[in-house]
C-alpha cells in the first residue's frame, strides 16, 4: 500500500505500531546504528524527492552528516543503499498493514465493517502524516530500472500480494453475508483498492494537493458500501 510509517505522527499511530526498542546496547553500537539510520533516513528522503539517478552519494553524506568512510562501513554501494532504503520501507508497511487490520477487527466483528474500517483509517493516516506531499517510495523505484534490481522487485511484489490477499480475503467472506449487487472478483476489488491509493500518490504530487488521497479513499468506501448494500463506519475509519 506504501504508506510511509517513518511519516505519521506519534499521535496518530496506533498502539503497537512499531516494536519496543531493544534493550540497551554499548555505545559504539548505538553510534554505529544511529549514524546508519542517518544514512537511511537521508537517502528516502531524497530518492523521493530527487530521485534515485538524480542523488549524488555526495548529497547523500551531506544531508546525513557522515563521511564516506561511515558510509562504506556499513554499505557496499549507493545500489546496496537503495535496496535497504526499500527493505527498512516494506518492513514498516508490513507492520502497517497488521496493525490496521487488527484495529478494524477490533472494532468491527463484520469483514465487510472491517474493510472499510482499514481504508478509513488509512485516509487518516495518510492525510495527517503529509504522506501525500512526500509521495510513494514504490513508485518512485518502479521507473528507475537500476533500481528494480531482483530482490526489490521480489520484495515489493510480496508487499503488495500481502495487501491484496489481506483485503481479498476480508472481501471475500464480506460477500458471503453481503452479496455483492454486481459478481466481483475480491482480488481484483483488493487490487482495486490499491490502485486507488497508488494513482492517487500520482495526482496530489502532481496537482500539488494533498487533499486528493484522502477524498480517494473516501470515494472508495463509499463505492465498497454501495456495493455491498451495507452502511459507512463513522468517518473516523470507526475508531
Amino acid at each position: 500500500m506504501a504508506a510511509d510509517p517513518a511519516r505519521i505522527p506519534s499521535s496518530r499511530i496506533p498502539d503497537g505500531l512499531f516494536p519496543a526498542a531493544p534493550a540497551a546496547l554499548p555505545a559504539m553500537t548505538r553510534d554505529s546504528q544511529a549514524t546508519k539510520q542517518r544514512i537511511l533516513d537521508a537517502a528516502h528522503d531524497l530518492f523521493l524527492r530527487q530521485g534515485f539517478a538524480a542523488t549524488s552519494l555526495d548529497r547523500v553524506l551531506e544531508q546525513a552528516e557522515v563521511t564516506k568512510g561511515a558510509f562504506f562501513h556499513h554499505f557496499d554501494s549507493k545500489l546496496a543503499l537503495g535496496e535497504q532504503v526499500m527493505e527498512r520501507f516494506l518492513e514498516a508497511d508490513r507492520a502497517l498493514l497488521d496493525e490496521v487490520m487488527n484495529k478494524a477487527e477490533a472494532l468491527a466483528s463484520d469483514p465487510l465493517q472491517q474493510v472499510l474500517v482499514v481504508i478509513g483509517l488509512l485516509r487518516d493516516l495518510l492525510s495527517e502524516s503529509g504522506a501525500a506531499e512526500a509521495g510513494c517510495l514504490i513508485a518512485a523505484y518502479c521507473y528507475q530500472e537500476e533500481l528494480m534490481t531482483p530482490r526489490v522487485r521480489q520484495w515489493t511484489a510480496d508487499e503488495m500480494r500481502a495487501w491484496r490477499q489481506r483485503l481479498a480475503d476480508k472481501l471475500r467472506a464480506a460477500a458471503r453475508l453481503h452479496p455483492p449487487r454486481t459478481a466481483v472478483d475480491p482480488e481484483v476489488l483488493a487490487d482495486h483498492v490499491n490502485t486507488v491509493v497508488e494513482g492517487a500518490f500520482v495526482m496530489a504530487k502532481t496537482f500539488g494537493d494533498p487533499s486528493i488521497l484522502p477524498r480517494q479513499l473516501e470515494l472508495v468506501r463509499t463505492h465498497l458500501a454501495l456495493l455491498f448494500d451495507a452502511p459507512l463506519p463513522s468517518p473516523r475509519g470507526g475508531a
